[in-house]
C-alpha cells in the first residue's frame, strides 16, 4: 500500500478517474473521522472479504488530528470466529489490532502497541494515541498488524490514511488549495491476477515524504520539484500538482520497478486520469488553515556528518530460504527477546544489507531515519523516511537513526514491509530504554 496527498495549484484539478481492470470510476475522498470514534473489522458480504466499517459503511476513514491531539478510538473485532482464508503460516484465526504507521508515539498500551494489544473475534481494544505537540504534520496511515495475518488483512483492505494537520505552517502557499487523499493498495495476484503497485507521480512539487515536511529538519529547505519519485511499499508522498488546462487531462502513472528475480512483478501502468473542470463543488476539501508557528527539529550538520562517517552501530541483514524469512539469521516469533536495546536520546548509524534476490523495504516503528547512502554511494538529496527500499543481491542502505524522542520508550519492532515476509519471520523486536 502507498498513499498520496495531492493538492492542486490550480483550482480545476477535479476529478480523478481511476481505471480498475478495464473499468473506470471517479475517485471520491474517504470519509473523515475525528476522535472519539469506533472502527469495526467485520466481513463485508457485498465485497466477499473482510473490511473496516465506519459509520455504517465499509470504507476506511481518514483520521484527522492536530499536533498535541489524542487519537481516541475503539477498535471492534467482529471478524468471523472461523475463517475460510489462508494466512502466511496457515489458516487465519482473525485476531487483529492496529498500528499507527509513521507516528512518533509510544509503543506501549493503549497506544501503538502491536505486540501485547490483540483482539480475538468478539473482542475490542481501546486506543488512546497521544500525538506530541512537536509532531511533524503530514500524511501517515493505520493498518492491522497481527503477526502471521498482517498481509492477509491488509490485502483485504483493512487500512486507511491519517492526516496530521498543520503542514500549512511550513508551507503557507498550501492554504485553501484543493486536497485529495489517494490510497493505493496492492491486489492479491492469486485471486485477481493483477497488480496495482505505484511508484511514480509525474510533474509534482514535493512538500513531504513519509509524513515529514522537507523543512522539518532544515528550515532553509523548501519544496522539491521532480518529474518522478520512487515510493516504497508503505511510503507516502505529499505534493502540489498543477492541474491540466481546461478541456484537457493528464495521467497519473507508474513505471516498471526491478524487484529482482525473486521479487513480485511491478509493471508500468496508468493509475488515474486527472480531468479538468471549470467549477469545484462547495464540498471540495481544501488544506485547512491552522494557527501557531512551525516546529523544527534540526540536528547540527557536524553531528550528522560524524554519524555518516562512523562505522555502523548496528547491521540489519535480510535473508530468506524455503523455510522462511530472517533478520540476522533469526526468524521472529511473538515470544522472541529484543534483538537489541537502544538508549533514548541518541543518534545511531545503521546499515541494512539485503542478501536476497528480491527487493525488501525496511521499516521501523516509532521513528524516522535519514537515508544518506545506497550501495555505499552518498545520495545527492538525503531524505528523512520511515520506510526505504533495500536493493537486492547484497545491496545496502546507510541510515542515521533518530532515537532522540523520549516519547518512544518501550518495546517496538522493525521489519520488512512486504507483509508476507514479515508474517513469515522477517521482523525483530527493539527495546527503547
Amino acid at each position: 500500500m502507498k498513499l498520496m496527498r495531492v493538492v492542486s495549484v490550480l483550482g480545476n484539478m477535479l476529478p480523478l478517474v481511476i481505471p480498475v481492470f478495464g473499468q473506470a470510476s471517479v475517485a471520491t475522498d474517504p470519509p473523515e473521522a475525528r476522535t472519539p470514534f469506533v472502527l469495526t473489522a467485520a466481513y463485508d458480504t457485498a465485497a466477499g472479504r473482510n473490511a473496516f466499517f465506519f459509520d455504517g459503511k465499509s470504507v476506511p476513514p481518514t483520521i484527522r488530528a492536530l499536533p498535541g491531539d489524542v487519537i481516541s478510538l475503539t477498535f471492534v473485532n467482529n471478524l468471523p470466529a472461523h475463517s475460510t482464508e489462508e494466512c502466511a503460516l496457515g489458516p487465519c484465526v482473525n485476531h487483529s489490532n492496529l498500528h499507527f504507521h509513521g507516528l512518533h508515539v509510544s509503543p506501549n498500551s493503549p497506544q501503538d502497541d502491536v505486540l501485547t494489544m490483540m483482539a480475538m473475534p468478539g473482542e475490542s481494544l481501546p486506543y488512546r494515541v497521544e500525538i506530541p505537540s512537536y509532531a511533524a504534520p503530514g500524511l501517515y496511515w493505520y493498518h492491522t498488524h497481527p503477526h502471521g495475518e498482517s498481509a492477509r488483512q491488509d490485502l483485504d483492505g483493512m487500512s486507511g490514511a491519517i492526516v496530521i494537520d498543520g503542514i500549512d505552517r511550513y508551507y503557507p502557499e498550501l492554504r485553501n488549495m484543493r486536497e485529495r487523499v489517494l490510497v493505493l493498495r496492492d491486489r492479491d495476484l492469486a485471486s485477481e491476477n493483477a497488480e496495482t503497485r505505484s511508484r511514480l507521480l509525474q510533474q509534482v512539487d514535493v512538500v513531504a515524504l513519509d509524513g515529514m515536511p522537507l523543512s522539518y529538519h532544515d528550515r532553509t529547505r523548501h519544496t522539491r520539484k521532480v518529474n518522478h519519485i520512487l515510493v516504497a511499499p508503505a511510503g507516502r508522498v505529499e505534493a502540489i500538482v498543477t492541474g491540466p488546462a481546461a478541456g484537457t487531462n493528464t495521467k497519473l502513472s507508474t513505471q516498471c520497478v526491478d524487484t529482482g528475480v525473486d521479487g513480485d512483478l511491478n509493471p508500468s501502468m496508468v493509475i488515474a486520469d486527472m480531468v479538468s473542470t471549470s467549477t469545484l463543488k462547495e464540498t471540495s476539501r481544501k488544506v485547512p488553515t491552522t494557527t501557531g508557528a512551525p516546529v523544527y527539529r534540526e540536528f547540527p550538520p557536524a553531528q550528522i556528518q560524524k554519524m555518516e562517517a562512523s562505522k555502523p552501530d548496528f547491521t540489519v541483514s535480510f535473508t530468506e530460504d524455503k523455510n522462511g524469512f530472517y533478520i540476522n539469521e533469526e526468524k521472529f516469533s511473538m515470544d522472541s527477546k529484543p534483538m537489541l536495546k537502544v538508549h533514548i536520546g541518541s543518534l545511531q548509524h545503521w546499515q541494512v544489507v539485503n542478501a536476497t534476490h528480491e527487493l525488501h523495504p525496511f521499516h521501523i516503528h516509532q521513528v524516522h531515519f535519514l537515508v544518506y547512502a545506497v550501495n555505499g554511494v552518498p545520495l545527492q538529496d538525503p531524505e528523512w523516511l520511515d520506510t526505504v527500499n533495500v536493493p537486492y543481491n547484497n545491496g545496502t542502505v546507510d541510515l542515521v537513526m533518530d532515537f532522540t524522542d523520549p516519547i518512544i520508550r518501550g518495546m517496538s519492532v522493525f521489519h520488512c514491509h512486504l507483509l508476507t515476509h514479515e508474517d513469515k519471520g522477517m521482523m525483530a523486536k527493539i527495546l527503547f530504554e
